[in-house]
């Protein structure tokens, strides 16, 4: 009881104290004795400020796009968004078009941010949330060989399969179970190094069509985000990388990946 009572009368006493201060000196009084609060409590202010503001504004995607090992000092990704989302005619008070410029694996060495890209783009293949992937070929064919991207014929219309006939990207179905079965032990291939051309069937046990190689005429490699593959002489199993769009098994608008492929040719 004697306990609160001191703090009680320390309270009067500081309230006293202030009864008696000009303005001026009750605000540097406040602020010497209680700024850790203040600066605390405006912190906490401007996080729930901040996150209730994003939570109101924040749009649902209508598209969603992986560009995976795209330099982004090449890329104005989010004028590129607006752009598509203005030719898809979404309505942009609700829904955006999203292209994510930030995951890289490679192949000449594997760290943690390639670990932790590998399993992000996994985990969103796997809930659906990615309308298309765009990657180099080394990080396409992973991809392939894991069986994540649908097989074109399955779900392209026969129109637009004919128009994309020449440029199909293929991946044997075969190297995903038998590889180790096809060699001795000791001549088993490194898979980064076998030699094969992804655009033909001829040297393919079970070729199927995953992919679509975009030309130096699509609006994104206009940008120049994949212009280091080229001026790098960047090679995989044996040609020269490139780059090369398929869609996810878990994709589920067809609709808005083929307006992306029509506008791709704007």
């Amino acid at each position: 009881m004697s306990n609160q009572n001191s703090v009680n009368g320390e309270i009067r006493e500081q309230l006293q104290k202030l009864k008696d201060m000009s303005f001026k000196k009750k605000l540097g009084y406040l602020w010497h004795y209680y700024k850790i609060h203040a600066i605390i409590t405006v912190l906490v202010v401007a996080f729930a400020a901040s996150f209730i503001y994003h939570l109101a504004t924040r749009k649902d995607y209508a598209f969603y796009a992986i560009l995976l090992n795209a330099e982004t000092p090449y890329i104005d990704y989010m004028a590129y968004s607006d752009a598509f989302a203005q030719y898809a005619g979404f309505d942009t008070d609700k829904y955006m078009a999203f292209f994510d410029t930030s995951s890289k694996i490679s192949e000449s060495y594997y760290n943690q941010d390639s670990a932790s890209n590998t399993d992000k783009i996994s985990a969103m293949i796997y809930t659906g949330t990615i309308d298309v992937i765009v990657a180099d070929t080394y990080a396409f064919e992973y991809y392939a060989q894991s069986n994540s991207f649908v097989n074109l014929e399955d779900v392209l219309p026969k129109d637009i399969l004919d128009k994309y006939r020449d440029f199909l990207y293929y991946t044997d179905y075969d190297t995903c179970v038998t590889f180790e079965d096809t060699y001795a032990p000791e001549e088993i291939p490194d898979r980064d190094t076998y030699i094969i051309n992804h655009h033909t069937t001829e040297d393919m046990k079970k070729p199927v069509p995953v992919g679509i190689f975009l030309t130096k005429e699509s609006n994104l490699l206009e940008t120049g985000c994949y212009d280091y593959l080229e001026q790098n002489e960047v090679t995989y199993q044996g040609y020269p990388s490139e780059v090369i769009l398929g869609i996810p098994v878990t994709a589920s608008d067809l609709d808005i990946i083929l307006t992306f492929l029509e506008f791709l040719e704007e």
